[in-house]
């Protein structure tokens, strides 16, 4: 018999408490606090259980303050929905649903940034796991450092390009979590260089996710160790120069050839079809890190409109133009899925 999840448990005595009038409308719901004391569950599982009793009208959220009762008036509301909207609204009708372990703080990227597509991936795909309450993220400096403020799992931050050092310690201690990194370019291939290639070498047991705009977004479009040739940014106002600045690095090149190494991909996440192929790509990863498979990386080729000084569709484009040529997308190594099929 399959065991109720504990977010369902909270959820169901909640509602009964509402219904039976001991939280009256306009009551405060117990605090997240109190309801993980008194549950001994997480904070990601009372904010799923309070999510679901929004979205079925019991309680309503304001900014700063706890959910409380909605008023009698707006419950009696919800109870006269015609049948034909019930219908509508039963969980196998539904569409489209935010990420639980996606909270609602707004977020700070420029308009157009990939970022925000790839948290809502792996937040997805976490889900999907059924990891929310058994995952580590190490999150580093760079504008990848927000992902903490973002996606509702156990983060550590770690120096200026030291998370692949961090994750691997965390990933020994505790074997049994869902351990990953998502770093920038400019920490990733430049800044942490050697914790980056000696993790993957190692072949420990986590995934890396690394986003490649071919810049320092977060410090003023400064030029990265993977700036195209002939690209301008602050540094190089006049575009990369091999002599003056050497080539740009293929670090995913760099990683497949790598022992440790057992998945090894490049993505993007610019149309549909590439978000479907990126998110196959993390659930992957993250698979090869519990089943003890070796070190993932997967890299997403991205944009930085505000960097590159264009629209979010010119910058697309761009990427399109420029970006793909010198860094092709897809699997450069993928030795888990051989050796599975043996």
């Amino acid at each position: 018999m399959k065991k109720t999840p504990k977010y369902a448990q909270i959820e169901a005595e909640l509602i009964a408490q509402i219904e039976s009038g001991q939280l009256a409308p306009g009551a405060e719901l117990p605090s997240e606090s109190d309801l993980i004391e008194c549950y001994g569950v997480s904070r990601v599982t009372v904010r799923r259980a309070i999510d679901e009793l929004y979205h079925q009208g019991y309680v309503e959220k304001m900014q700063g303050k706890r959910a409380c009762v909605k008023e009698k008036v707006k419950l009696q509301e919800l109870t006269s929905i015609s049948s034909y909207t019930e219908e509508i609204i039963r969980p196998e009708n539904l569409v489209y649903k935010k990420p639980t372990l996606l909270n609602d703080t707004p977020m700070q990227y420029c308009p157009g940034c990939s970022h925000g597509v790839v948290h809502k991936l792996v937040a997805v795909v976490i889900e999907e796991m059924g990891m929310e309450n058994k995952t580590v993220a190490i999150s580093p400096v760079g504008c990848a450092v927000f992902a903490y403020n973002y996606i509702d799992v156990d983060w550590v931050e770690a120096a200026h390009g030291r998370a692949p050092a961090v994750a691997s310690a965390i990933k020994r201690l505790w074997p049994d979590r869902l351990v990953f990194t998502y770093q920038g370019d400019g920490d990733l291939a430049c800044i942490g260089t050697a914790e980056s290639i000696h993790a993957l070498n190692r072949g420990e047991h986590i995934a890396i996710i690394f986003i490649n705009n071919a810049i320092y977004g977060m410090t003023g479009g400064q030029m990265a160790p993977t700036t195209l040739m002939g690209m301008k940014t602050a540094t190089c106002p006049y575009g990369r120069e091999a002599d003056l600045h050497g080539y740009p690095l293929k670090f995913t090149e760099i990683a497949a050839s790598l022992e440790g190494t057992c998945y090894v991909t490049r993505q993007s996440v610019h149309t549909v079809a590439s978000i479907r192929k990126t998110k196959k790509a993390i659930r992957k990863a993250f698979e090869n890190s519990m089943n003890g498979k070796g070190a993932s990386l997967v890299e997403v080729v991205s944009t930085c409109n505000a960097g590159w000084k264009l629209s979010p569709e010119k910058a697309n484009q761009w990427m399109e133009d420029n970006m793909f040529k010198f860094y092709p997308l897809g699997d450069l190594k993928d030795t888990a899925t051989a050796n599975d099929s043996h």
